[in-house]
């Protein structure tokens, strides 16, 4: 059976409802929980406000300066009792003090020194007890800090660290050397480079000049012989151009004679042929000017380079001298560092034995410090059995002491209650001092 279909209108006003019914009980609830704050509020601070008034009130004063009064009467009165006890012990002790010496035929003053001396003596035995608690104390404290293994624990430790800072510092001083060697060695690599780079630059700058000078003596001999050259070229020039000029002339002239004018052609040309020899063999000297400038260039620079090879002997010897100084001084600050590690490595090996020794003679007086302790321990040990036997056995004394005179007083007291037991027997007779009499009196 299927259930009807209820229209959305319903739903959503039931909704409605009841979502309103949840905001008024949320509501209420809200308000409810606000008055019960308000009214614990105003509750808390009605009985604060109560209490405060009650402890500033004048009947809450007198009762606190009651009970004040109270307590310090009852010190007060505690203090007084205890001040007549203490006086009441006092006066019990003196009337002690004085029976005793009456029963003992003391005199007051004997017995006053007699307690003093008793004090004294307590007080001195007393200092030399504390005297000796202290000096044990100590003792025993050294014992137990020699025994202790936490304290021997850190004494081992604090060793150990002295040890570590010795090796740290031996460790310091190798590494020093070390670097100290490779900073000599840097320095003279270095200083071995730049000699090396100058002497480089040196030899360069000599090159350079040879050069130069080479190439200035080229130019200037070459310069001169082309001077030289061309001048006597001109020269050959100006007389060829002349003759030139001549035999020109002469062809002009036609009135000459045939003879003379042969002649003179001759001359002309011998001299032309002459000039143009001269000048062809200029012309060859000045194609040789290269190969004998060259000539005396090389004998210029064989003498040169004799010099350079000379100055570069005596360098290189100068070079040598000075490396081999540098390499004596290296040789000499090598065996200086060797020295001074051998030195440390030695003080490295005094220092182990050193401690070897300290830790010896540490362990012995350790062991003797221990064997003497244990010794004294022994004897305070025996010193406190032997002290406590005789206290117990001066205890025991004046306990015999006590009985006996206890004894002797109830003895007395019998002879006492004996001889008037007997005169009231006996009645009043005159007194004989018999022998057995004087002997009890006595």
């Amino acid at each position: 059976m299927a259930l009807p279909n209820m229209p959305s209108i319903y739903t959503t006003r039931k909704n409605i409802y009841e979502a309103a019914i949840v905001r008024r009980r949320t509501q209420e609830n809200d308000l409810r929980d606000s008055w019960q704050d308000t009214a614990r509020y105003f509750s808390n601070a009605e009985i604060h406000s109560s209490k405060d008034a009650n402890w500033t009130s004048k009947a809450t004063f007198q009762s606190s300066m009651d009970a004040y009064k109270k307590n310090y009467e009852k010190d007060t009165k505690s203090l007084n009792m205890a001040r007549r006890r203490s006086k009441l012990a006092a006066l019990y002790q003196s009337e002690r003090n004085q029976y005793e010496a009456e029963l003992k035929g003391f005199s007051l003053d004997n017995l006053d020194r007699l307690n003093q001396m008793k004090e004294r003596s307590e007080s001195l035995r007393s200092a030399r007890e504390e005297e000796r608690k202290q000096v044990v104390e100590e003792r025993l404290y050294e014992h137990f800090r020699q025994n202790c293994p936490d304290i021997r624990k850190l004494e081992s430790e604090q060793f150990k660290s002295h040890v570590v800072d010795k090796w740290s510092d031996q460790r310091d001083e190798k590494q020093l050397a070390a670097l100290i060697k490779q900073q000599q060695e840097d320095l003279l690599r270095n200083q071995w480079e730049i000699e090396k780079l100058e002497e480089q630059r040196r030899l360069d700058e000599m090159e350079r000049k040879k050069q130069e000078l080479g190439r200035v003596l080229l130019r200037q001999h070459t310069a001169a012989l082309k001077r030289r050259s061309k001048q006597v070229m001109e020269e050959l020039e100006q007389d060829r151009k002349l003759l030139d000029s001549l035999m020109e002339k002469e062809a002009e002239e036609i009135t000459l004679r045939t003879a003379r004018k042969e002649k003179a052609r001759a001359d002309a040309a011998w001299m032309k042929e002459v000039i143009e020899d001269q000048l062809r063999l200029e012309k060859e000297r000045e194609a040789e000017l290269d190969m004998l400038y060259q000539d005396e260039a090389a004998r210029l620079w064989n003498q040169r380079e004799e010099e350079w090879n000379k100055e570069r002997v005596a360098r290189q010897r100068l070079m040598q001298d000075v490396l081999a100084g540098r390499q004596e001084q290296i040789q000499s600050k090598m065996a200086e560092l060797k020295r001074q590690q051998q030195e440390s490595l030695e003080r490295r090996e005094e220092l182990v034995r050193d401690m070897e020794r300290a830790n010896e003679l540490t362990q012995r007086e350790r062991e003797q410090t221990q064997r003497q302790k244990e010794e004294q321990m022994n004897q305070l040990h025996v010193q406190v059995s032997a002290r406590r036997d005789q206290q117990v056995k001066g205890v025991a004394d004046e306990i015999a002491q006590i009985e006996s005179e206890k004894k002797a007083e109830e003895e007395y007291e019998e002879l006492l209650r004996q001889e008037a037991e007997r005169l009231r027997i006996q009645g009043y007779q005159p007194q004989i001092h018999s022998r057995r009499g004087k002997s009890a009196w006595q």
